[in-house]
């Protein structure tokens, strides 16, 4: 049987088999050993943005022989694992884990000597030693780390590592037709009826070879928001290397939610790649509108579900439509949870006809607002309703422009134009938008007024009257005039 402490020095313990374990039996060097030295021991990086503690159990004390030439181990309190079953562990994957299962158990008794942050150091003296991960956030939990400290060989100091991976999700807006995307790629604004264009990127896990492929959950799902309608035909999946197979995932997509679960056999064999998710998505009727008072996402939201253990990926769940939550989030079981979102926004434009400088509705003035990416309506007055709103506008310059006045009322030739602009507020990450327009009393309602026809100035209301019985007075003298003028000639003849 082969054994694992079969040589001097010190080396690391992983599941992945990766590493070996140091020697534990009779060992000889030509300095003298010790069990008081402190010798520094640095944990484990950081695979991600979140970070771990690892807690560090004694699972052997070293007594150094007289002549401080090798040591003798025996087991430390709260362990009672048997020193041969440490001693007799095969090297392969399987039995490491075994070894390393019974001792993370025992660890439960035990008292531990430190738990010291990812990356940072701390001191121990000779001894074998096991570290167990607790990680924070959605940070992989890596395989226990069993790894032994000798005075001499490990002088100038230990730094452990053990096999896991940084499990990322990143979604972004890569374009808009009808609209425009930030630099961050993470905001966006556009008009009802634009189609915008999602990427999600997500990294798979690393798993033990000893984690069975039928114990392995991953499935993305994304949920967009009331206002956005999925492109069911647009979902498309690409990953590095050789690509998807048949069989590797199965996807479900409606107009309103996707999900991706992958078979955990591929799961496990490409564990460190990426996979993309891209897909369109169109603004529709029940997006959010925002104005100058108020900023309202349109979210698009993926959610990542994972067993985050890279030792046993023994979680249970199957992420599925949850009917207890309102919002219809799926619940994942054990699994864990990692998300990200994208945020689409669209605003609007209010529009009220005056005549004669009174908002009193009339029928007949026809008008046309113009903008861009051949936007174009064409609305009318009633004897009821002067006043319009335009949703779901996106940022741009707009032209209103009359076609007909009412009867009686003069054409307005002056054509309106309206600027709207959009910018991200640093502060809150959010859309802001402003309007340019000077015929405006709260920057996004705009008015357009006709006057009659035919009005002349006057200061008593009789004016026209007296024009009109004058001009009367003055035909009637005539005439009489002409006929005085005609008898007299005709007495003269």
């Amino acid at each position: 049987m082969k054994k694992t402490f079969k040589r001097a020095g010190v080396a690391v313990l992983s599941m992945a088999m990766l590493l070996s374990m140091g020697a534990m039996g009779t060992m000889s060097a030509s300095a003298a050993k010790d069990n008081t030295t402190p010798i520094t021991v640095t944990a484990p990086a950081s695979a991600g943005a979140d970070t771990a503690t690892y807690t560090i159990y004694k699972v052997c004390d070293a007594t150094p022989n007289g002549a401080g030439t090798s040591y003798t181990y025996s087991m430390a309190t709260g362990f009672t694992t048997d020193i041969k079953d440490i001693l007799d562990c095969e090297d392969t994957a399987a039995a490491k884990k075994t070894l390393a299962d019974k001792l993370v158990a025992d660890a439960a008794d035990a008292t531990a000597v430190v738990t010291v942050d990812s990356g940072s150091s701390t001191t121990l003296v000779a001894g074998y030693y096991l570290a167990v991960m607790n990680p924070t956030g959605t940070t992989m939990t890596a395989a226990p780390i069993l790894f032994s400290i000798d005075s001499e060989t490990n002088a100038a100091g230990i730094s452990l590592s053990t096999k896991t991976s940084e499990v990322s999700l990143v979604k972004e807006i890569t374009a808009v037709d009808k609209g425009s995307v930030a630099t961050s790629k993470k905001r966006a604004e556009g008009a009802i009826g634009a189609v915008v264009s999602y990427q999600v990127k997500a990294t798979i896990p690393n798993y033990a070879e000893t984690v069975k492929a039928d114990d392995i959950e991953y499935a993305l799902i994304d949920i967009p928001s009331a206002g956005l309608t999925v492109n069911t035909t647009s979902v498309a999946l690409a990953t590095t290397g050789t690509g998807f197979a048949a069989g590797d995932y199965t996807l479900t997509a409606t107009a309103n939610r996707i999900k991706v679960k992958f078979d955990g056999a591929y799961v496990k064999k490409n564990g460190g790649k990426k996979v993309t998710m891209t897909y369109d998505a169109t603004i529709n009727e029940n997006a959010l509108i925002s104005t100058t008072d108020a900023a309202l996402a349109n979210p698009n939201t993926v959610r990542l579900y994972y067993d985050n253990d890279y030792y046993t990926a023994s979680k249970t769940g199957n992420p599925t439509e949850n009917p207890d939550k309102p919002d219809g989030t799926p619940d994942g079981g054990e699994l864990t949870e990692k998300e990200d979102e994208a945020e689409v926004y669209t605003t609007k434009l209010l529009f009220k006809k005056l005549f004669n400088g009174d908002d009193t509705a009339i029928a007949g003035a026809n008008f046309t607002l113009s903008g861009p990416n051949g936007f174009s309506e064409t609305f009318e007055t009633t004897a009821s309703k002067n006043s319009f709103e335009f949703d779901g506008l996106q940022a741009g310059t707009y032209t209103l422009h009359e076609n007909a006045a009412p009867g009686g009322y003069v054409q307005n030739t002056n054509d309106i134009t309206i600027g709207i602009n959009s910018k991200i507020n640093d502060a809150t990450t959010t859309y802001e938008f402003a309007y340019t327009n000077a015929n405006s009393s709260d920057g996004v309602s705009f008015t357009m007024n006709n006057t009659p026809k035919g009005t002349l100035p006057g200061t008593g209301g009789m004016g026209t009257v007296l024009f009109t019985v004058g001009g009367a007075a003055i035909v009637l003298m005539a005439g009489f005039l002409f006929v005085l003028y005609m008898k007299k000639k005709e007495t003269e003849e």
